[in-house]
């Protein structure tokens, strides 16, 4: 069965999705925004954390959404059903529509959103994999853009930095910013363990604020009676870390077991991480016990 993608308002097979124009500036710029969000047991979790970023996106472009929460969040319910999935992968693509030649965006855009799942692999995505190993990209995260703290449709840097890991044989890529800082992994958040106590880069190194680094940030740390900290972290504060882990909305809490080749930590270590990744299991089954769907657009 092909699967269905929700385009501006109508629900199509991927095959017969002719409805996007070649002159679309997410195609030809990548002049839009994005949210990819696990669905678990038909639950898109943290979807608000996910909606309020997308329009925080939106709005740093000047990108109008003509559709409520409420709305895009049936539509959301609307393609995880019509596709037949209870473990997925969503993500939710806006751009600014089409436009002339050039850089200059139109003065009323009106703009092309789509939404589309796939099935949720996880050997694909690391939830059967304890530790994995990362390199130390030579990209730079660009922390002076303000785009570095959006999901912005143009990932080339991340790309770039994600195909030096996989030549290298690494998981995925730390990505340094321009003044050297650690920021982030290309599709992560970075988290260090020093003496007990969490510490990760502050959004003012260039670093996205992820769903799941919210979530610890707002109440995981906290049940735990974990310390955490945003501030700098530099390449030697990561390298002599006791424990390293990343985190993101699709696979969760991963560990870090070496970087550049450099074990982390202890050969026992890994027990803070190990308990923040079972306390996020015990959000997430708190979360699809409590969420709700809401009613029809009206």
């Amino acid at each position: 069965m092909s699967a269905l993608v929700w385009l501006n308002g109508i629900l199509l097979s991927e095959e017969s999705c002719v409805g996007i124009s070649p002159s679309d500036r997410g195609f030809t710029l990548g002049d839009g925004v994005f949210e990819t969000i696990r669905v678990s047991s038909g639950i898109p979790l943290y979807v608000e954390h996910h909606l309020e970023r997308l329009r925080i996106g939106c709005s740093l472009l000047q990108i109008p959404i003509n559709y409520r929460d409420h709305e895009l969040l049936v539509y959301i319910g609307e393609t995880i059903t019509a596709n037949g999935l209870s473990e997925a992968v969503l993500r939710i693509t806006v751009t600014r529509g089409t436009g002339k030649r050039g850089i200059l965006p139109p003065t009323n855009p009106e703009p092309t959103i789509v939404i589309s799942a796939s099935p949720y692999e996880s050997h694909l995505l690391g939830e059967d994999i304890s530790r994995v190993n990362l390199i130390v990209s030579s990209v730079a995260r660009n922390n002076l853009s303000p785009t570095s703290r959006i999901k912005s449709c143009n990932y080339l840097d991340n790309i770039l930095a994600r195909m030096e890991a996989s030549e290298k044989g690494a998981y995925d890529a730390v990505m340094l910013n321009t003044n050297g800082e650690v920021a982030c992994t290309t599709s992560a958040n970075l988290f260090i363990v020093q003496e007990g106590r969490l510490i990760t880069p502050p959004p003012s190194a260039g670093v996205l604020n992820g769903t799941v680094r919210r979530v610890l940030l707002d109440r995981l740390c906290h049940r735990l009676g974990l310390s955490v900290i945003e501030r700098k972290v530099s390449l030697q504060d990561l390298l002599s870390a006791d424990e390293v882990f990343i985190t993101n909305s699709v696979i969760g809490v991963l560990g870090v077991d070496n970087i550049n080749g450099n074990r982390i930590g202890k050969r026992d270590s890994g027990e803070i991480t190990l308990d923040i990744r079972r306390e996020l299991e015990k959000d997430i089954d708190l979360y699809k016990t409590h969420f709700r769907w809401q009613g029809s657009v009206s």
